[in-house]
């Protein structure tokens, strides 16, 4: 029996392919750790995509886009990504994610997002471990060297930008719990065998006393 193991991103993609009708069969056991949790409308990704191409010079077509190395195209998303909170009014809270990409929910190769293929019974033959990783923003915020130095008011910022100055944290508190409780529910499958569990292993060792500014 086949299996299929994805983090972050990676899970995101194993989520996806559980929702996909191709890929109905080709694994048998999945596991999803940290899913990401945003999947985008055909509207939003043609709205993000002209952004892309802008930075370029190009119309956000096929055959412009075609034409760029690779290396210009992932410079392109970096560089909307960097300034995504000018387009909050219109891409709502993915504006607030430096991460301009996701699956994109549309015709019949992602009919609809994974918890909804899941509740409607699709992958119930599939064994599924969904987790979460404790730690995992502790890297990223190594990487933008804000490590020991964020304050709860600014994580919690993070988590609900449009919450009223000052608030944030009371927000996010009050939210976490029943969503934590309630957010393994999204994943199970009306006869399949499903499990949440949390990854919690720390890293052995000090935490890094530097790290590389640059995720290339």
């Amino acid at each position: 029996m086949s299996r299929s193991f994805g983090q972050s991103a990676g899970a995101g993609s194993v989520a996806a392919l559980l929702a996909m009708p191709r890929a109905a069969g080709l694994f048998g056991r999945a596991v999803a750790q940290s899913v990401q949790g945003t999947f985008f409308s055909p509207e939003l990704t043609a709205d993000i995509t002209t952004s892309c191409a802008a930075e370029l010079g190009l119309r956000p077509t096929v055959a412009e886009l075609s034409t760029v190395a690779p290396a210009s195209l992932s410079a392109a998303g970096d560089a909307v990504g960097a300034k995504m909170a000018r387009w909050a009014e219109r891409w709502g809270q993915v504006a607030h994610k430096p991460i301009p990409f996701s699956p994109v929910v549309e015709g019949d190769a992602l009919p609809v997002t994974p918890w909804q293929a899941l509740a409607d019974g699709v992958g119930r033959d599939i064994d599924l471990l969904v987790g979460h990783t404790r730690d995992e923003q502790r890297l990223l915020t190594a990487f933008d060297g804000l490590l020991g130095q964020v304050t709860q008011e600014q994580a919690a910022r993070a988590c609900a930008p449009s919450a009223p100055a000052g608030t944030a944290h009371a927000v996010t508190s009050t939210a976490f719990r029943p969503r934590a409780r309630t957010s393994c529910t999204n994943w199970s499958t009306p006869t399949g065998c499903s499990a949440c569990r949390p990854f919690t292993w720390p890293r052995p060792g000090p935490p890094p006393a530097a790290v590389p500014t640059s995720r290339n």
